[in-house]
């Protein structure tokens, strides 16, 4: 469960132009079981399938890619290491 602060921002993070900034990740907060954050996932991927959240999410230009929470966090990893060499070979630094 999160804090109010956490919760707070996580709301904060996905507002100003209304489209999520940040992927949802159970897991980020410690406090979820893994027999919740299974459930959450076959969930959330059977109703990501339906056939009109397919045709709503292909009007928005985007597309759901699913699958299982150890797939998630592989490709999270991935990502950063992606983009950190991106950055590092771009040369850039934080102000």
């Amino acid at each position: 469960m999160l804090t109010e602060a956490e919760a707070t921002q996580a709301h904060s993070d996905n507002q100003g132009d209304k489209t999520m900034k940040k992927p949802f990740n159970p897991e980020k907060t410690g406090f979820t079981t893994r027999a919740i954050i299974d459930k959450l996932s076959r969930d959330i991927n059977e109703v990501m399938r339906l056939p009109d959240v397919e045709e709503r999410m292909a009007k928005l230009g985007t597309r759901f890619f699913g699958g299982t929470p150890d797939e998630f966090r592989k490709f999270v990893a991935g990502e950063i290491d992606k983009w950190a060499e991106a950055v590092r070979a771009a040369g850039i630094t934080p102000e």
